[in-house]
């Protein structure tokens, strides 16, 4: 039993720690803290629905 404690807390020490460091990627690559994030949007509609439509735009 004690060792599934121990096993848990150093669990969450761990999920701490990649939680910080992902915090401070966040900042570094960003430039300030990450506040409340949304999801992303798709790009999806960005791209030419068919392989023809794609040609011509990389034509133009």
């Amino acid at each position: 039993m004690e060792a599934r404690v121990a096993a848990a807390r150093t669990a969450v020490l761990a999920a701490e720690a990649t939680y910080n460091s992902s915090r401070a990627t966040f900042t570094r690559v960003i430039g300030s803290e990450p506040g409340k994030l949304t999801p992303g949007q798709p790009v999806d509609r960005f791209a030419p629905a068919t392989l023809e439509a794609a040609i011509a735009l990389a034509r133009t």
